[in-house]
This record gives structure tokens, C-alpha cells and sequence, in this order.
């Protein structure tokens, strides 16, 4: 940014209208602040920078997606919504300098803390967080092949939305059609992810001690060496909810070229449960 503020930020994709806040107290930007914003694999993410405008009429909601009203000493903030298992900190800046008794969020009162027209606190979300390339496990650098060992379990929320994504799409595929990675995106995939992998390379899985057939990979429609990308299986058919281990045999690798496993197809989950206070 080479003008000075401030300026107003805020997300056009995957959530249309929020907008971020900097640290503290402040609610604009300024030339020179550092924005610094965590992405999923594979995720995108659109931002709409643009010159603010001093509006003290208005409550305005920073960090989550809602609906505000002041009645009275309360705040009510309806229709938050947030990523199952997530806990954000959301900001108001109030149009005036009024100090409150109560904020409630989506039917539930929370703790806040206020510094003038500042009110702010910590929301956490209902349901157990699984992002978007969920990865089992966690990537260890020093990890130079061999067998690596680990355990998973599945959110219910993400088999509701594969199904969902079946009947918005309800297209036959066929045997052909299953066999591109990038179709038939209600199937849950496993995907076994190698830094500079050769499709020649002897890579096994054994799921809940059983052998399992791995898939090889590619980024285009027929084999080719030069587009390999990886190993997947097609876990669709498991239950939600129950735990799953699963080990992997891996020729000898270069420290951190095992990247890991992660989940394919889930795609962001947005939703307005708060979590019980006791549950945090």
C-alpha cells in the first residue's frame, strides 16, 4: 500500500462481507500495518481493499459474519457464523460511547470486554473442527520414510456434506469418470501427499489392520510419470465418528519429502451453534 490510510478490509470469497479488524482497538488500517491471515491447502481466498470512511451512525461487526442490534445496555449479535470447533475473535465498534450490561450471540450470553465504543470477546463454535485438506497427524521434518503410524476419526457434518454435494450434483459417473481424482467430488478421499513422488515408488497402507489398494494419482487424464501427484483410497464408506488407524510403509525418502495424509473433498463448513461454555 503505498498511500496512507486508513483503509477497511474484507472477504469476498469464502465469506462474502467480513471484515477484518486489526489488533487492539483500532478498526481501520494504516499504511505499513502487516495483515497476517492462515489459509488451508488448496483453499482460496479473495479480499476487497479499499479506502475507509469515518460512518460513526453505524454498529459495525469485525472478524464474523452477522447481523447487529443495540437495545437498551444489550448487544444483541444474531446469525454469527463460524467453521465447526473454531474459536474467533469478533470486535464491534459501537456508534457511540455506551456502556453495556450484556452481549448475546446468537441466543446465548457471553463475556466481553469494552474500552469506549470497543466491545470485543471469543466465540467458539459448536462440533469438532476438520478444515479443508484436514491433515492426519501432524508433518514431521525429520521423518525420512519407513512406516508412519496414526489414527483419524470423521466429523459427522462431513459425510452430511458429501451427501449434499451428491444431490446438488446428481450426475452418473462412470468407471472411467472414477478413476480422475478431480471427479465424483462426493467420494472422501484419503490422499498421501510425497514431495517429487515417482509413480515407480513401493508405497503400502494398511487400514484398521487390513491391507488396503492404493490408487496412484495424476493431474491428467491418462497416466503419465510427469504428471504423477500422489496415492489416494476412497474412504467414503467409513462411519463417522469412530476411530481409524492407519499405517503406512514408505521407501527410504529425504528428511520432510513425506508431506503427509490428508483429506480430499471437504470444502469449508459454516455454522451457528455456539459451544456450550463448559465445553471450551
Amino acid at each position: 500500500i503505498t498511500r496512507p490510510g486508513p483503509y477497511k478490509i474484507k472477504t469476498l470469497y469464502p465469506l462474502d462481507g467480513l471484515q477484518i479488524s486489526p489488533a487492539g482497538n483500532a478498526i481501520h488500517w494504516q499504511q505499513g500495518d502487516l495483515l497476517h491471515l492462515d489459509m488451508d491447502g488448496t483453499s482460496a481466498l479473495v479480499l476487497s481493499i479499499e479506502p475507509a470512511t469515518q460512518d460513526d451512525t453505524a454498529t459495525r461487526l469485525f472478524n464474523v459474519t452477522g447481523k447487529t442490534k443495540l437495545t437498551g445496555t444489550t448487544l444483541y449479535l444474531d446469525d454469527v457464523t463460524g467453521e465447526p470447533g473454531s474459536e474467533v475473535n469478533w470486535k464491534v465498534a459501537l456508534p457511540q460511547s455506551k456502556s453495556l450490561s450484556n452481549v448475546i450471540i446468537n441466543g446465548k450470553g457471553t463475556s466481553f470486554v469494552q474500552q469506549g465504543k470497543i466491545v470485543s470477546g471469543d466465540v467458539t463454535f459448536a462440533g469438532r473442527s476438520f478444515r479443508t485438506m484436514q491433515q492426519v497427524g501432524k508433518f514431521d521434518p525429520l521423518f525420512a520414510g519407513g512406516k508412519y503410524e496414526n489414527s483419524f476419526s470423521i466429523p459427522a457434518w462431513v459425510f452430511k456434506q458429501l451427501k449434499q454435494r451428491k444431490n446438488a450434483w446428481p450426475i452418473k459417473w462412470t468407471k472411467a469418470d472414477f478413476e480422475t481424482t478431480w471427479l465424483a467430488p462426493e467420494r472422501l478421499l484419503l490422499y498421501i501427499q510425497v514431495a517429487e513422488p515417482e509413480d515407480s515408488m513401493q508405497v503400502s497402507m494398511r487400514m484398521n489392520g487390513k491391507t488396503v489398494e492404493l490408487v496412484k494419482a495424476y493431474s491428467s487424464v491418462r497416466p503419465n510419470r510427469r504428471s504423477f501427484v500422489g496415492w489416494y483410497f476412497d474412504i467414503s464408506k467409513l462411519a463417522p465418528e469412530v476411530v481409524n488407524s492407519v499405517e503406512l510403509s514408505l521407501p527410504v525418502l529425504r528428511p520432510g519429502q513425506f508431506q503427509g495424509i490428508f483429506f480430499e473433498n471437504v470444502e469449508k463448513e459454516y455454522i451457528t451453534g455456539i459451544a456450550d461454555k463448559k465445553n471450551k
